[in-house]
């Protein structure tokens, strides 16, 4: 049986990583098969490299990159993947992905005004899964909190923050791309609330349980 592609969404600071890793230590102990992909894969690829200088800023400020030209590097560097990505799914492996194609089509699309937006998000719908060949994500869980929890968050990781990660109102636009998409794709995208009915953040075993319990209600894991 074909394997399946679970992929981490959210904006920065959502605690994507920390998920995907409960995620497999969950996945190890039920003894099922899984691999992870994580991405951009800034230090491993050419095109990797090429998006680390992008968000240092070497190539100019957030909106002087056209989000199609910078797109073709995200696209490109999962592309790398591809194979490995295929053959763990004829294996029958869950394949877990810390980011995958959707993260390109909300940070990307945020930098658009709204008119402009669908035109774009077909673009890379073609670019990735027809003229890339990727396999396309079977499912995609959303982690979903507000942008200013998110910089609350972010403040607490001591490394100079990116171009994304230091612009609110683009993350903002992010957050909006994200649960629009969540919304038109309600067969596959499963959007978890990161903040509970007080406002609080709820602690990562919290979510933890809330996403394994979807994934059981899907008959994925």
């Amino acid at each position: 049986m074909r394997g399946k592609i679970i992929d981490f969404e959210g904006i920065d600071g959502t605690g994507k990583s920390t998920q995907v890793r409960l995620l497999n230590k969950y996945l190890a102990k039920k003894k099922r098969k899984f691999s992870q992909f994580k991405f951009p894969q800034y230090q491993a690829t050419f095109h990797g490299k090429t998006i680390s200088k992008f968000l240092r800023g070497d190539f100019g400020a957030i909106n002087d990159v056209s989000p199609y030209l910078i797109s073709l590097a995200y696209a490109m560097d999962r592309v790398t993947a591809r194979e490995a990505i295929f053959d763990d799914l004829n294996d029958g492996k869950i394949v877990v992905a810390d980011r995958y194609a959707p993260s390109n089509k909300a940070h990307q699309a945020a930098k658009l005004i709204e008119p402009k937006r669908a035109a774009f998000l077909s673009w890379l719908d073609e670019l990735d899964y027809k003229v890339n060949k990727m396999p396309r994500e079977d499912y995609v869980v959303l982690l979903d909190m507000t942008v200013e929890t998110s910089f609350q968050l972010l403040k607490k990781i001591p490394r100079k923050k990116d171009i994304h990660e230091s612009e609110q109102p683009y993350l903002e636009e992010a957050r909006k791309v994200y649960l629009k998409l969540a919304a038109s794709e309600r067969n596959h995208w499963l959007v978890i609330n990161c903040i509970d009915g007080q406002g609080k953040l709820k602690s990562r075993q919290t979510i933890h349980r809330e996403i394994v319990a979807l994934l059981e209600k899907k008959h994925i894991i």
